[in-house]
């Protein structure tokens, strides 16, 4: 189901320069030096490149092994590192490069916390199990630095040709934060509007009575559909062309759309700590995008997710202004 603006909508940019030109990110880009994690490093370089920010290149070694072991091992690291930063003289980024030894995900947030980092971006790699960076890893990452993460499951050589959002309890902030790092300036954007509870017992009361009578069914989501679109419009969403993805969406759904769409694309859900979220329909779908690799991922904490926006919020006035 696509839910349509009562106004028409229209692509107009919310990327506000003087913003942006103020906000030089630091973006620390962790990688373990596999071919697959390549991309990491290239987008991570590519975003600090467009919006005149700092890198930090970061492999991180196990403490399971010998510390002669280690030693060597790091020294390789540090060559490897320098290989990559090599592959992208051309740029006008000179990554700083660090290699450390300790537990993965403990490691690379202190090293987050330390540098100041304000992204952090990881590559996956799967054909190690024990050193692979999973979503449990991007997920302990973003909670205890309190910065969005974006973990890299696809080719950087292009800008990302679709994104979606699986808005939480603020419908903007997901559309903000990614505004913020400029991922989708030419991208078709699309939205998957949060329930609060009471909407949510709207529906279901809506498909328990439909047998019975169609036509009270009919009233009752459109009243959710009503709701949805003023939260919409309150967030200067709907002047952005933005399109709402509604009715019973689930992560399989969103994964089966995503494929069917030109690649690279780019998911963005939030995450919470409360416990009576851990199966909410963003991290859900985040954890779906992760396992199959189909797209790349952003996830953020929302509850300090406000405090990292450097650029002003943007509203239906402020949308419409630009």
């Amino acid at each position: 189901m696509m839910l349509s603006a009562s106004r028409k909508p229209t692509h107009l940019a919310i990327h506000a320069p003087p913003a942006h030109a103020a906000f030089r990110p630091r973006i620390l880009c962790a990688s373990d030096l596999s071919s697959k994690s390549e991309h990491a490093i290239a987008r991570a370089l590519q975003l600090c490149e467009a919006l005149a920010g700092r890198a930090l290149l970061l492999h991180v070694i196990s403490n399971n092994v010998p510390l002669r072991l280690a030693g060597r091992r790091a020294d390789r690291a540090q060559d490897a590192l320098q290989w990559h930063a090599r592959q992208f003289a051309h740029l006008n980024v000179k990554p700083e490069l660090s290699v450390r030894i300790g537990p993965t995900h403990a490691t690379i947030a202190r090293a987050a916390q330390s540098w100041g980092a304000d992204l952090v971006v990881l590559g996956l790699h799967r054909e190690r199990p024990a050193n692979e960076l999973t979503w449990s890893t991007a997920e302990r990452i973003a909670h205890r630095v309190r910065r969005p993460v974006l973990v890299i499951n696809t080719e950087a050589k292009r800008d990302y040709s679709a994104v979606t959002f699986v808005a939480g309890r603020d419908t903007s902030l997901g559309v903000q934060l990614a505004d913020q790092y400029d991922l989708f300036s030419a991208a078709h954007l699309s939205i998957v509007p949060f329930l609060p509870l009471k909407e949510r017992g709207t529906l279901a009361l809506a498909r328990w009575i439909e047998s019975r009578d169609a036509a009270r069914a009919k009233e009752l989501r459109t009243s959710v559909d009503r709701s949805v679109q003023q939260a919409i419009e309150d967030a200067g969403l709907h002047r952005m062309g933005v399109e709402l993805i509604g009715g019973h969406t689930t992560p399989r759904a969103l994964m089966a759309r995503i494929r069917k769409g030109k690649r690279p694309q780019l998911l963005v859900a939030g995450l919470s700590r409360n416990p009576l979220r851990l199966r909410s329909l963003a991290r859900l779908s985040a954890l779906s995008a992760l396992r199959t690799r189909v797209c790349d991922v952003l996830v953020f904490p929302e509850a300090s997710a406000r405090g990292t926006l450097h650029a002003p919020a943007f509203t239906a006035q402020s949308v419409a202004g630009t």
